[in-house]
């Protein structure tokens, strides 16, 4: 039996630490074909639902958005602390090729920052 197949999922966690600029990063190399099917982002520390002090993320592949989470009040909403919450994934967009490198993009609006925050990502080789 293949422990390296379409039936099983995959997971990897991305150390985005604790931020208070904007920032691109690597977060994944794909060694080969596959399906991003979930993407969670998870904080240290509360971040209210605002639309004035706000986090996005973006998780790219090259100019394809994949996944995406923003907590102001009138998308995703706010982080709490320990807590994960699901990204909004692209299923049209989901699948990377062999040799893609996916990307991280952080972009904070206002008076707020990250803390010991993580990216979880799910997916599937094909």
């Amino acid at each position: 039996m293949a422990l390296n197949n379409a039936n099983n999922t995959h997971c990897i966690v991305v150390n985005v630490s604790s931020l208070t600029a904007d920032l691109e990063m690597p977060a994944m190399y794909c060694y080969k074909d596959l399906t991003v099917e979930g993407v969670a982002v998870q904080n240290g520390a509360n971040i209210p639902a605002d639309n004035t002090n706000y986090v996005k993320f973006h998780l790219k592949n090259g100019s394809d958005i994949i996944a995406s989470f923003d907590s102001r009040a009138s998308a995703n909403g706010a982080l709490v602390n320990q807590e994960g919450k699901l990204m909004t994934v692209d299923a049209e967009k989901s699948t990377a090729f062999k040799g893609s490198s996916l990307v991280l993009v952080y972009d904070e609006e206002g008076s707020i920052g990250l803390t010991n925050a993580s990216i979880t990502i799910w997916y599937k080789t094909k």
